[in-house]
């Protein structure tokens, strides 16, 4: 765009160099010579570029990426892209200055017009809508990223760890939970078969007055001990949970409430089931909390206690020990009755913040594209006032001879470049509604679409447009008139 922009400066230049007997081939072959040069110096920067982010960029995808210099195929790529991205960028000013007649040029009639202004605005007006997009996309996924992670689980994942149970530990579990409470170390704990952040089995049930078609719906499943509820700080609505005082809950199951509307159990507490050929009975409905996916809606659940089954322990840290002094009490006992194998444990919560990686990622990834389109777009708003402020210079030291001030002067440069940014925004706005509105309806809990974030996406747009302008507007405007009425 700078090259374009200062083309009338090299018009002379170019009147010159036809008067002393260049012919338009050599013109056209200085100016493409020179484009293609600027593109291999990029080239340089953006390998050194490349290599400086190239590890931050893999910690930040997850990815494992590195350049192969041994494979031909991408110097030749490479290289490809360069020469074709200075062939395009210098064929415009090479093709159009090389064309100027010298008569006109040095008698200082040669204008490019506005023709020469409407390639430039579309380019800006494409890039500025791409952009604005970009960031309304932005705002939106971080939106909706905190909106899951802000959602409830339906447990307390604070304070709560979970171990293998191995070894020893999978017989003396009973006498390792009573000691770790007994230490003050831990206020409750329970056994499960699976960890609480992983689904990974499923079962179908039978309940009185079941129909035909839902013999083969599935249930998520976890077999647990007593305390289960209390442990994980689960909420029971009806009933009770898993308890020592009660021989009976060795056939007992909890259901969790979207079960409890499948199946259709007004009274639900009390109901006798079918699990795995077996008749259990219903002591306790518990809240819904999130054992898979925390972007999909509850799945029915059924928790059976049988202590026979369970290979997870799971500890509720005491809040008023500190953490150090807590683990340490609990590896001290571990290693007495369970001294063959290596104290490993894992923080609920580390575990559960493992499945928002992916939407953390693509958050950060959007806010580099965004940043990066706004740059790019920044850079031809720049060229195109570079551009706007030569083609009017007389006009603005006429303006400034009668007499209109520097504000004056920045307003009317200006606003033509807040129409553009307006039309801008008018087309990215609707577009970034349309695919962002898509994108939500993957979630079954996700946020609203609010006004604010366009509004929002609109004001950082004009506010950046016009810190990009105001450079070379307030650089035109503040240029001695005499020296561009001089010839008039």
């Amino acid at each position: 765009p700078r090259s374009t922009a200062r083309s009338q400066n090299r018009a002379r230049e170019v009147g010159i160099r036809k008067v002393v007997g260049a012919t338009r081939y050599s013109l056209t072959g200085q100016f493409l010579g020179e484009s293609v040069g600027v593109s291999f110096l990029a080239l340089v920067l953006a390998w050194l570029m490349v290599q400086l982010a190239l590890p931050y960029f893999n910690r930040l995808t997850g990815a494992l990426l590195t350049i192969d210099y041994r494979n031909p195929t991408h110097w030749l790529g490479a290289l490809g892209i360069t020469l074709l991205t200075g062939l395009i960028a210098g064929s415009y000013p090479a093709f159009y200055l090389s064309s100027f007649q010298p008569v006109r040029v040095l008698k200082g009639i040669q204008q490019l017009g506005s023709a020469a202004l409407r390639p430039r605005q579309v380019l800006v007006v494409a890039q500025f809508s791409f952009a604005i997009a970009l960031l309304i996309g932005s705002v939106l996924i971080h939106q909706q990223l905190r909106y899951i992670q802000n959602r409830p689980v339906g447990y307390q994942k604070a304070g709560l760890i979970q171990l293998p149970l191995e070894g020893n530990l999978y017989r003396e579990f009973g006498r390792f939970r009573r000691a770790v409470i007994e230490s003050g170390a831990v206020t409750e704990a329970c056994a499960t078969s699976s960890l609480i952040t992983e689904a990974n089995s499923n079962t179908s049930l039978e309940w009185p007055g079941q129909r035909p078609n839902e013999r083969n719906i599935l249930f998520d499943q976890i077999q647990a001990t007593h305390s289960f509820a209390a442990t994980f700080g689960i909420k029971i609505k009806q009933g009770r949970e898993f308890s020592l005082a009660f021989a009976t809950d060795s056939t007992a199951v909890l259901l969790n409430e979207t079960a409890v509307r499948l199946m259709r159990l007004k009274d639900p507490v009390g109901q006798v089931i079918g699990w795995q050929g077996e008749s259990r009975r219903v002591v306790g409905v518990f809240e819904d909390f999130v054992w898979d996916s925390p972007f999909e809606p509850a799945k029915p659940m059924l928790v059976a206690c049988i202590p026979g089954r369970v290979s997870t322990f799971a500890l509720r840290l005491n809040p008023t020990h500190s953490l150090n002094a807590s683990l340490q009490q609990i590896e001290r006992l571990y290693k007495q009755f369970n001294p063959a194998f290596p104290f490993e444990y894992q923080f609920v919560d580390e575990s559960f913040a493992q499945k928002l990686q992916f939407e953390k990622r693509l958050g950060s990834l959007a806010n580099w594209f965004t940043g990066l389109a706004v740059l790019i777009s920044c850079l031809g708003l720049f060229g195109l006032a570079a551009f706007s402020a030569e083609q009017r210079r007389k006009e603005i030291s006429i303006r400034k001879v009668l007499g209109a001030s520097l504000a004056q002067l920045w307003f009317t440069l200006s606003k033509d470049f807040l129409r553009l940014v307006l039309l801008s925004f008018l087309l990215a706005a609707p577009s970034a509604y349309w695919l962002m509105h898509h994108w939500l309806q993957n979630y079954a809990y996700r946020t609203e679409i609010s006004g604010w974030v366009f509004v929002l996406a609109g004001f950082w747009a004009l506010l950046i447009a016009l810190l990009t302008v105001s450079l070379q507007i307030t650089k035109a405007a503040r240029a001695n008139p005499v020296k561009s009425l001089r010839t008039e």
